[in-house]
């Protein structure tokens, strides 16, 4: 079966559980290709996230079912901190991105 595209909203389930995914993140340094590969599973890929300082943020993930996607967080351990709704878009959604360093 083909891969779907979805948008995903990811809101924090709580402030302390905003502040503790801000701080396990806080150190972490990753190139493009390094943050590509740890986010493709066999089931779903996020493609995209766009993180600011709200409550939630957004996710770009192909994944042939939204139970794929949840799933894939549940196994690592982001359902601990998030509540996730993914929304199948109809198009598909077209990121121009950018490997490696400027």
């Amino acid at each position: 079966m083909a891969r779907n595209t979805f948008l995903a909203i990811h809101t924090y389930k709580s402030e302390v559980a905003k502040k503790n995914t801000f701080e396990s993140l806080k150190n972490t340094v990753r190139t493009d290709y390094e943050w590509a590969d740890r986010w493709n599973f066999p089931k779903a890929q996020c493609i995209a996230t766009w993180v600011g300082t709200d409550d939630f943020f957004f996710c770009h993930w192909e994944a042939e079912t939204e139970e794929d996607i949840m799933i894939t967080l549940t196994e690592n351990g982001m359902d601990e901190n998030l509540i996730t709704l993914s929304i199948k878009m109809n198009v598909p959604v077209v990121i121009p991105i950018k490997f490696g360093r400027t």
